[in-house]
């Protein structure tokens, strides 16, 4: 097996983030992934898991064959178990294959605030994020400024997105299995009083 997908993008489910997600965000991300690289980018975003399909098999599957994760932060992403497994995973992927170290800098999660930022736990706060809070209105009027500015945005922030797809480690099959195991675990037995791990 190799890598399916360039971008793994990570949200917390919440209101009116999911609909954001699909008719704003994505739609610009993905066009500016494409423009930067010529080669093409593959993004994947969890509606585009199918009907019928074991979706936390198909999640485990999508994330680990992604080179580099796109959290979208806000408090609730926080205090959502499948996000920080989303994003636990992908940090012990940098740890073993040597990502975020004084000698290799370059990170694999690549996160944007969509919303707050002050409350971030103090971890996250380590890794820089592109602060797009201003311009995730869940209103936004399709043309408008507002999605216009949203769109420099993101295009100014592709390039970071690119050079940490391109320097990814090599892929290992392994990480299926880790992200498969975690993800049913976590479906079979969600926490009652969860201690939200650490990054």
């Amino acid at each position: 097996m190799a890598y399916e997908h360039d971008v793994f993008i990570s949200y917390k489910r919440h209101h009116e983030w999911p609909v954001w997600v699909r008719e704003v965000f994505y739609d610009i991300l993905n066009h500016w992934l494409n423009a930067e690289m010529a080669e093409g980018c593959r993004v994947f975003v969890d509606y585009q898991i199918e009907e019928g399909q074991d979706w936390p098999g198909r999640l485990a599957d999508a994330l680990s064959s992604s080179r580099v994760l796109v959290p979208l932060w806000s408090p609730q992403y926080f205090t959502s178990n499948w996000c920080l497994a989303e994003m636990a995973l992908f940090a012990a992927r940098e740890q073993v294959t040597g990502f975020g170290t004084p000698l290799n800098p370059q990170r694999l999660i690549i996160p944007a605030a969509i919303h707050d930022g002050d409350s971030f736990p103090q971890d996250a706060r380590l890794i820089q994020f592109r602060a797009i809070q201003p311009l995730c209105n869940i209103r936004i009027a399709k043309g408008g400024i507002t999605e216009e500015r949203l769109s420099d945005e993101i295009r100014n922030w592709v390039p970071n997105i690119c050079a940490a797809i391109r320097q990814a480690p090599e892929y290992d099959a392994n990480w299926r299995t880790i992200a498969y195991n975690d993800f049913m675990d976590l479906f079979r037995n969600p926490p009652m009083n969860p201690e939200l791990p650490r990054l």
